[in-house]
């Protein structure tokens, strides 16, 4: 996946204020500079306890091929800017482990207790529930998968 894919994909949320021409293939994503690794996308996220844009320098010198961040800034990198970073970290991590809490990679990212837990709450509530229209309990107390 290059940045021009990862680009598209914001753009289609209208995420993007600013994308580079040039392009990059990234061969992983971080959040945290201090877990960037060669050849990552750096995306920097404002949150309660630190601001990822003050880590931008420290995460292109660890080796980060491109940037994501709400503000313009030099990085000596290609550096995409967009109007919300938790958001673009969501939509980009999604893309990039291939949308693991959709239907067909479900199971694979959800243990048993977690099944067992959410029919519990389900059950309790009398409902007929759904998280994300990718599961459901009946009152029959049985679980299906849905499309």
């Amino acid at each position: 996946m290059t940045l021009h894919d990862l680009v598209r994909l914001l753009r289609a949320r209208d995420l993007v204020v600013q994308a580079p021409d040039a392009d990059v293939t990234p061969t992983g994503l971080a959040v945290d500079s201090r877990l960037v690794t060669p050849g990552a996308l750096f995306i920097a996220v404002r949150g309660p306890l630190a601001d990822g844009h003050a880590f931008l320098a420290k995460a292109v010198a660890a080796g980060a091929v491109a940037v994501v961040a709400e503000q313009d800034t030099t990085t000596g990198v290609p550096l995409v800017i967009v109007r919300d970073g938790q958001r673009a970290a969501q939509l980009l991590a999604e893309a990039w482990y291939g949308y693991p809490a959709s239907f067909g990679n479900w199971h694979r990212y959800v243990c048993p207790t977690d099944i067992e837990s959410l029919h519990s709450v389900l059950q309790a509530s009398e409902t007929l529930g759904y998280v994300k229209g990718q599961i459901c309990v009946d009152k029959n107390d049985k679980l299906y998968f849905l499309p």
